[in-house]
């Protein structure tokens, strides 16, 4: 076998595994998901959709005056196209996009009267496809994240304890909480175990209190 055809295997091999263990079975949802969701982006689609044509005519061309047969590598060509036009998209747009969020102002906590931070540890939160990093917070009264600017979707996130159906952790890293409303709640965060604990006990004491 080819070194780089293993080389290849092995750290797709071992991207696959630590994928698999840090989301469980939602493990590949989550990271297709999260890609599709900026690759339908306008602005990516668009300069990524120019690149690839652009490459594929730079590729056809250079083939073409080399007195090669394009068609005889058409998916080579493709995939390349394809790679490299996208590739030049997260190049183009990545920038603008930084530029544009450093101007936008920094979301802040807001809390309740009565309301009291225990814990704050940088947490992952799901909404949709996009997985905005940011900042979580357990309080007396329930979970709270602010998101960092660099979303596409900003905006802060809470759900108190009495809301709290159930916790399940899958995998290494993903907590889910389940909603008295139906809902599923997707996050990320360093101790999964330990937060869900928390939740539990913190959210048995307040509704004790209450």
């Amino acid at each position: 076998m080819d070194v780089r055809l293993l080389r290849f295997f092995l750290v797709a091999t071992a991207f696959v595994l630590f994928v698999r263990w840090a989301g469980g079975q939602r493990a590949f949802r989550i990271v297709f998901g999260t890609m599709g969701f900026m690759l339908s982006r306008v602005s990516v689609l668009s300069v990524g959709f120019l690149g690839t044509v652009g490459m594929a005519f730079m590729l056809w061309s250079g083939m073409s005056e080399q007195g090669g047969d394009p068609l005889d590598a058409l998916w080579l060509m493709g995939g390349l196209s394809l790679v490299c036009g996208f590739g030049l998209a997260a190049l183009v747009v990545g920038p603008v996009w930084f530029a544009l969020c450093l101007r936008r102002p920094k979301d802040v906590l807001e809390l309740r009267r009565g309301e009291q931070v225990l814990r704050e540890f940088p947490m992952n939160h799901f909404l949709g496809l996009e997985s905005r990093g940011g900042v979580g917070y357990v309080t007396n009264l329930g979970l709270r994240f602010v998101p960092h600017r660099f979303v596409v979707q900003p905006g802060r996130w809470s759900i108190m304890f009495d809301e709290i159906e159930r916790a399940s952790v899958e995998g290494g890293r993903l907590l889910v909480l389940y909603g008295s409303d139906g809902e599923e709640h997707m996050l990320i965060a360093q101790s999964p175990h330990e937060l869900a604990n928390e939740l539990v006990v913190f959210g048995d004491s307040a509704a004790y209190a209450a």
